[in-house]
């Protein structure tokens, strides 16, 4: 069996991901879009048809549909993997400001909820 990593419990949910990405030789970054696969208070499991690689910093825009402006993040890939035409990525949350957090902290009370 092997040890599950994850730094807390996920939430299965489809969010839509604005990404954005500084990549070499080009000084202007590069966006994407995806989608969550499932999300927690420290992280997300991203698809996307762009090209995402493990190390690289994104910024991200998440879509929760609890509130009308984006949460912004600043993310970490921990491990990446293409799958045909997709690509599938563990994101680590590194930096949400505390009003972003605040709606994340209500979209999985209001998910959550019986």
């Amino acid at each position: 069996m092997t040890a599950d990593k994850r730094l807390s419990r996920r939430l299965s949910a489809r969010i839509t991901a604005n990404c954005s990405v500084n990549r070499e030789p080009s000084p202007l970054p590069s966006y994407f879009l995806s989608v969550t696969k499932d999300i927690s208070p420290k992280g997300a499991r991203i698809v996307s048809s762009g090209e995402i690689k493990a190390g690289e910093c994104l910024g991200v825009g998440l879509e929760l549909p609890t509130s009308f402006i984006p949460l912004l993040a600043y993310c970490e890939v921990v491990w990446a993997k293409k799958e045909g035409s997709l690509s599938e990525a563990g994101i680590k949350f590194l930096k949400i400001d505390v009003p972003d957090a605040q709606k994340l902290t209500e979209f999985f009370q209001f998910s959550c909820e019986p």
